[in-house]
């Protein structure tokens, strides 16, 4: 047997089930009580496969790393493809698993998406809940999702644990719909895109999410090379206030989404005059009248 899929309520693992290539463990949606991956039963069992190349894991809880003893993770060399949709204690993940390939993570996207409207326990009252996808030079993909704003950091830097990967893309997108003042982002992002060297950011990100992303940007290392906005409705002058704070000289490129194909080449030839040294004030003008 080289694939498992367990859906439903199981109090147990199969000890016989070894060397697996994939596996599924789904506990019920929108339990009170999910089942607990621990180091008793789950990871003897996933030590069995050592060579998973897939793993999804779906409305499951990781043990708390602190209560754990003595524990070795099991180190999966060969897993390209790990979702962990629904988790509760996502920074528990590497108590348990070890991943080299999160070294090699080099691209992240960050969206929003709605949740169910039956949607409780994991979810709260949430209106969205934030998708989290990664994927390396070597194939290697990462996709799960955050409940809260506020854990997108915490649970990025706890499930790369050790690992300590640098993407070079970065990308923040979603929807307005269902962003509100109740979970706008308290915490910081700048841990994610600080070494990036190509940074997208959707408008929603900017406009609802997380208010103080703009000063964030003055303090991202000189690597970073692009830096793409989509701007909705045009850019009003607070925004255009806070780009001209950012240090745009050692971009190489500046683009914005949202504009029609001619208005982008005018976009561009209106980069190019301002790193030959037109204005800022001159340059942000004539972008908001594209806009």
């Amino acid at each position: 047997m080289r694939h498992l899929a367990l859906h439903g309520c199981f109090g147990h693992f199969t000890p016989a089930a070894r060397n697996l290539t994939s596996l599924e463990l789904v506990d019920f949606a929108y339990t009170s009580d999910p089942l607990e991956l621990d180091q008793y039963t789950f990871l003897p069992f996933i030590s069995g496969s050592p060579s998973l190349v897939s793993l999804y894991l779906a409305n499951c809880r990781f043990q708390d790393r602190t209560k754990l003893s003595r524990v070795t993770p099991v180190k999966l060399p060969e897993l390209k493809s790990l979702r962990l949709i629904g988790i509760y204690g996502l920074p528990g993940f590497p108590g348990l698993i070890n991943i080299p390939a999160f070294k090699t993570l080099s691209s992240l996207q960050i969206s929003t998406r709605e949740r169910p409207r039956f949607a409780t326990s994991y979810y709260g009252t949430e209106p969205t809940n934030f998708l989290v996808r990664a994927e390396g030079d070597d194939g290697f993909q990462l996709c799960y999702d955050i409940p809260r704003s506020d854990e997108v950091v915490p649970d990025w830097l706890g499930i790369t644990d050790g690992a300590g990967p640098s993407p070079g893309f970065v990308r923040f997108e979603g929807r307005e719909r269902g962003l509100t003042e109740e979970n706008r982002a308290k915490v910081s992002p700048l841990p994610l895109f600080v070494e990036a060297k190509v940074l997208e950011i959707g408008a929603p990100f900017t406009s609802v999410w997380y208010h103080g992303l703009w000063k964030d940007l003055e303090k991202v290392g000189p690597q970073l090379a692009t830096l793409r906005l989509e701007v909705i409705g045009g850019m009003d002058l607070e925004v255009a206030k806070s780009v001209k704070k950012m240090p745009l000289a050692r971009l190489e490129r500046m683009e914005f989404e949202g504009m029609g194909e001619r208005d982008e080449e005018e976009a561009k030839k209106l980069w190019e005059e301002f790193r030959a040294g037109l204005n800022i004030d001159r340059y942000l003008s004539a972008i908001m009248r594209l806009l």
